[in-house]
């Protein structure tokens, strides 16, 4: 009987020291958690700020086109951005064009004329210093070149403002600013009198 009872107090011991084993097993498996490692490094912290408000225009102004006639490309659309003396729009001019090749068409007709009569102009000086041209002769002859140096002068001062004309067919910005209104489209016709944009220059 002695045997039996100090047979069970052993089996009873082993139950507890089992026991007693796993759970500290369980404890040190619970203990493992995972950790994540990052070196320290220097850096720059960004930080936003947003803000409601409204902006105001300092003033606005419409941009005109100087010549008549269709348009043949726009630089810029509502909302952009512009600098001063940047592009807007493009005029097709060709009335101006025409003008233009045809006043330097004139000036090459006038200039050939004038060279012609210089040489003529020179000959008659000469005839005229050895008196084998009469004064009346001489004085047409003077007359003839002079009117042409006129016709020359007042033809290249034309082909110039053709010229000129011509560069007012590239329209472009007044001062910098944002496009806030278009007010027509590539093709349609414009006259001195119709805006082509509206530019607001901002506070």
């Amino acid at each position: 009987m002695k045997q039996i009872s100090l047979f069970i107090l052993a089996l009873a011991l082993a139950a507890i020291l089992t026991g007693c084993g796993a759970k500290s097993k369980a404890v040190k498996e619970e203990a493992k958690i995972p950790v994540s490692v990052t070196a320290v490094k220097l850096g720059t912290v960004e930080q936003s700020l947003i803000y409601n408000g409204d902006i105001e225009a300092e003033f606005a102004v419409k941009v005109f086109s100087k010549i008549p006639d269709r348009i043949e490309s726009f630089s810029v659309d509502e909302g952009d951005f512009i600098e001063k003396g940047k592009p807007i729009a493009k005029i097709l001019a060709t009335t101006i064009e025409q003008g233009v090749l045809q006043a330097q068409a004139g000036v090459t007709a006038l200039r050939a004329q004038e060279s012609n009569l210089a040489l003529e102009f020179e000959r008659s000086s000469r005839l005229f210093r050895e008196g084998a041209l009469s004064k009346q002769q001489f004085d047409a002859i003077e007359t003839q070149f002079k009117a042409i140096r006129a016709q020359v002068e007042q033809a290249e001062a034309a082909s110039a403002s053709a010229s000129a004309s011509l560069g007012d067919a590239t329209i472009t910005a007044p001062f910098s600013g944002i496009i806030s209104k278009r007010y027509l489209e590539v093709g349609d016709m414009v006259s001195p009198g119709m805006p082509l944009v509206e530019i607001v220059q901002m506070e």
